[in-house]
């Protein structure tokens, strides 16, 4: 239900304020953490921009 970037991923992202960055959204159906069905991934990455916050 719920995922959260690892310190070095958020790094990289505070890294890159401004900048165009591409990121590759896969998903999977899961059971009782057991795999049912994926994993699926969408047919091209998507482009996010990470802006200042300051």
């Amino acid at each position: 239900m719920e995922w959260q970037l690892d310190a070095a991923t958020w790094d990289t992202l505070r890294a890159a304020p401004g900048q165009d960055l591409r990121v590759q959204v896969t998903s999977a159906y899961l059971v009782q953490n057991r795999l049912r069905e994926g994993p699926y991934r969408l047919e091209s990455p998507r482009t996010i921009r990470v802006e200042d916050s300051r």
